[in-house]
């Protein structure tokens, strides 16, 4: 890099440690810091075949530049990436952004990235070419970040720079120079010692430079050859790659023919596989971001022995996390041979279906108690492998999969604040029953509705609550079903109007029930709504009453997040009666819960009201503080909603403190983004409130201030 961005600190990186040697490449390292270092040169895109090592090339070109980008260097993985619409939350998701309220998620992106100096690694783009378009809008909203892209082919986009990747250097024939010195024997040779100590370079210089000819320095292909020599010689690994070249170079007319070496030696460990081996690779190859022993069992048959003999074979990694993880070139080929029994791959993808759904179910407990944060990261390791299960369950119309897997959903989308994508799953999956007399259809339109109404659209909500009750009954109160209708007793506090007819006693009813039947998480829900309703109407010694016992029972259960939600609203509720020590209190409960959870806006919330509460009690100084660590929070976030919300209170603060002309300063720049309505007329009563007294000149010059700000 150069120019005024340049900085020698070393910043914070996401970049995966490598368990492997890094051999050659030393020019091309050089050319892509040469490339990256020209300010003309945004887009710089690695592209080659499968296997080619373009990943490993990146990543190894990303650590050179650590200290040359500010604000950092992140790999962006999309090879477990199914469509180009999640290639923006990948890039999140890889910086450490969360996503927060309604806005547009990839404007919450764009506007993140704004001012960072950043190196994003974007790795595996070839299937989401039509995603391109984000990382020209990107690049154009984000004026000093940089992509380093590795793809199997060129984006087609007037800002990328190409970078072609070729094989390691390899011995061109007879003649040439001594084999050691070429990079592709070179990653031969220490392969070849891993899997076999006594492999020699010097007596297998000859065998070692025809393989490496053969594949044309691919790194895969030499590292899969190397791994035969745990059962073959060198010189029987070179004739069976020798004989099937030409073979297996017309098997296939659709595969370009850069990729056609690399086959013959997926085509030359395929045959060496046991058939019961095969088999289970082949069944493998329906996951997506990898997968655990567990499921390899559970989805393909594999057991342990089968597991270590595929590792061994270099068909299978095993990660730091201990996942095991296949190749995506690997992964396709497999795939294909799947495919070539419809009937085969048909009921490998039941299976995976129906252990993605289970494996959900089994983590419902969980997630509502003591080991949720720990249910919530195991969900998210999987998550490529629950969409897939939740399409295919969907698209199959298996209702038992998708009562089995709803719950669990539900939370996970709810406490990692995927609002969108949680009322998209649920879209798809009220399209495909509706009308066909389902049982599940109610309990599916009320998901959705939560989904939406926590995205602040409150649409699908109302129209489920103004079709009646009973339709609200229909849906039934098992899974996590208490929780979606606690949502109708939002209507009430939004609105500021009574609850829908039967509402409460739709609440009372299950409470009872839930009472019978010993569930403490249901209870604490219907007590939750119960209290939401009370509040609305202002029976506040009730609400505070029900609340207080809702919280009790999520605690009692051992769900700290669940425990938020009574513990917000109990907060405002004690506040309105005036025992400002008792909100204080609370709303510390809440921040310290949100922060184990890893409830980000959760955490904002608390923050914002335990200002609120405090200015109350004219503790300015300490409620600017907790001010101004929401509005951190809510930057963080790129909550852009929830910022204005945090600087309106602070400049009422200011008011209450008598700092008039700071107060101006802050109303005046938010006006700036207000839309005419009741919003907007707020500020301007605030505004005018601080301004009430002060001199023309000095509100004048403060207004001026502000919108200069703004």
């Amino acid at each position: 890099m150069s120019g005024e961005h340049k900085t020698t600190a070393v910043s914070g990186h996401n970049l995966p440690a490598q368990a492997t040697s890094f051999v050659g490449r030393q020019e091309e390292l050089g050319e892509i810091a040469g490339l990256l270092a020209d300010p003309r040169c945004r887009l710089l895109v690695l592209v080659g075949p499968g296997g080619i090592g373009k990943t490993r090339l990146a990543i190894e070109a990303a650590a050179a530049l650590l200290g040359d980008f500010a604000d950092g260097v992140y790999f962006v993985p999309l090879q477990s990436v199914a469509a180009p619409e999640f290639i923006g939350p990948a890039v999140a998701q890889a910086i450490g952004f969360s996503f927060y309220g309604s806005d547009d998620p990839r404007e919450q992106l764009f506007d993140y990235l704004r001012d960072r100096q950043m190196l994003l690694v974007v790795d595996n783009v070839e299937h989401l070419l039509p995603g391109g378009e984000l990382l020209v809008e990107l690049l154009a909203r984000a004026p000093h970040v940089k992509l380093l892209v590795t793809s199997r082919e060129v984006l087609g986009l007037r800002e990328e720079w190409v970078r072609p990747v070729r094989g390691l250097a390899f011995p061109p024939g007879e003649g040439a120079a001594p084999a050691g010195s070429y990079s592709a024997v070179q990653l031969f040779a220490e392969r070849a010692r891993q899997v076999n100590a006594s492999f020699s370079l010097e007596r297998e210089a000859g065998c070692a430079s025809a393989i490496s000819r053969l594949v044309e320095g691919m790194p895969l292909a030499i590292e899969l050859a190397a791994a035969w020599l745990r059962a073959l010689p060198c010189a029987e690994v070179a004739r069976e790659i020798q004989g099937s070249l030409d073979f297996l170079t017309t098997t296939l007319r659709n595969v370009p023919e850069r990729h056609r070496n690399v086959r013959a030696v997926f085509e030359q460990t395929w045959n060496r596989l046991p058939a019961a081996e095969q088999e289970v690779f082949r069944r493998l190859s329906v996951f997506r971001g990898g997968l655990t022993r567990e499921a390899a069992g559970a989805v393909a048959g594999a057991d342990l022995p089968t597991l270590q003999s595929l590792v061994d074979r270099a068909l299978l990694s095993v990660s730091p996390a201990g996942r095991y993880e296949i190749h995506e070139l690997l992964r396709q080929f497999a795939a294909e041979r799947l495919a070539a029994e419809p009937e085969v791959w048909a009921a490998v993808h039941q299976r995976h279906c129906s252990y993605y759904a289970g494996f959900l179910a089994r983590r419902e407990a969980s997630l509502k108690g003591d080991d949720q944060v720990l249910a919530l990261t195991e969900v998210a390791d999987e998550l490529d492998n629950v969409r897939g299960a939740w399409r295919w369950a969907v698209d199959e119309g298996l209702e038992d999969q998708i009562r089995d897997s709803m719950g669990g959903l539900h939370i996970f989308y709810q406490a990692r604040s995927l609002f969108r994508e949680g009322a998209r799953a649920f879209d798809v999956a009220v399209e495909r029953f509706q009308g066909r007399g389902s049982e599940l259809l109610p309990a599916l339109r009320l998901l959705q509705a939560w989904f939406y109404a926590s995205a602040m659209d409150q649409n699908k909500l109302r129209a489920l609550v103004d079709e009646g009750v009973a339709g609200l009954r229909a849906a039934g109160t098992g899974g996590t079903l208490a929780m979606a209708l606690a949502a109708a007793s939002w209507l009430g506090i939004e609105e500021a109007a009574p609850p829908a007819p039967g509402l409460p006693e739709l609440y009372e009813d299950n409470l009872a029930a839930f009472r019978r039947a010993g569930d403490l998480w249901g209870e604490a829900w219907s007590l939750y709504s119960l209290g939401s309703l009370a509040w609305a109407a202002h029976r506040d010694e009730e609400a505070r009453d029900l609340l207080q016992a809702s919280r009790d029972r999520f605690l009692t259960r051992g769900d700290r997040w669940g425990s938020t939600y009574a513990l917000h609203n109990l907060g405002l509720v004690l506040s309105r009666l005036g025992d400002y020590r008792g909100a204080v209190a609370v709303f510390q409960q809440s921040l310290r819960a949100c922060q184990q959870v890893g409830d980000r806006g959760g955490e904002a919330f608390s923050l914002h009201h335990l200002g609120l509460v405090l200015g109350l009690r004219e503790e300015h100084g300490l409620s600017m503080r907790y001010l101004a660590d929401a509005l951190r929070v809510a930057l963080e976030l790129n909550d852009d909603e929830g910022a204005v919300w945090h600087l309106y209170e602070m400049a009422l603060a200011l008011t209450r403190m008598g700092r008039h002309a700071q107060a101006i300063e802050i109303l005046a720049q938010l006006l700036q983004v207000m839309e005419p309505g009741y919003e907007r007329d707020t500020i301007e009563s605030a505004l005018a409130e601080a301004a009430a007294g002060l001199p023309a000149d000095v509100v004048a010059g403060a207004r001026s201030r502000g919108e200069t700000a703004g």
